[in-house]
């Protein structure tokens, strides 16, 4: 997923929530958890196996490739968005982070 603010000032993500999990983390690509991502203006910001990343922790039932299920980021600034996520393959969690 990518993020961009089209906007002209700085702004952050500082949350996100779906009903799939009980908790959702924000990760840096070494799995250092983040509070927040910030977003530039005109920047894009790549969340992706490998670097910044959204964790979901918890999960209420299994979710298999291709599944979707509502995502409602939270910003600083314009509020929340509501969007529709899509479990794709990926790098595997060794339970570590």
């Amino acid at each position: 997923m990518e993020l961009v603010n089209d906007g002209p000032a700085a702004d952050c993500l500082i949350a996100a929530a779906t009903p799939v999990v009980g908790t959702v983390i924000f990760r840096a690509h070494d799995g250092t958890p983040l509070e927040y991502y910030d977003l530039l203006p005109k920047r894009a910001v790549a969340l992706a196996p490998g670097r910044r990343y959204i964790a979901l922790r918890d999960l209420k039932s299994p979710l298999a490739l291709d599944d979707t299920f509502p995502l409602t980021l939270h910003f600083e600034h314009p509020g929340s968005l509501a969007i529709t996520a899509v479990v794709e393959a990926g790098i595997e969690d060794d339970g570590t982070g």
